[in-house]
């Protein structure tokens, strides 16, 4: 049975454009695909947190303050 653990996410009341462009240059500085820093929590920037995420044994499925912490944004 898998375990499941209650974690702290980011949603659209504490996320700013600020904040997802700091997290798209980021990941894009780290080699993860990232075509435009605009801002904006798009397709391709939840790919590259989803594998930066799987690549650093870190909780999966949305963008985590762990994740955030993991990358010196938070």
């Amino acid at each position: 049975e898998p375990d499941f653990k209650w974690e702290p996410i980011l949603c659209e009341t504490n996320s700013t454009t600020e904040l997802i462009s700091n997290l798209q240059t980021t990941l894009k500085d780290r080699g993860y695909r990232i075509s435009n820093i605009d801002g904006v929590y798009n397709k391709e920037t939840q790919k590259a947190v989803s594998l930066y995420q799987e690549q650093n044994n870190l909780v999966k499925g949305a963008l985590t303050i762990e994740t955030l912490k993991h990358l010196n944004l938070q």
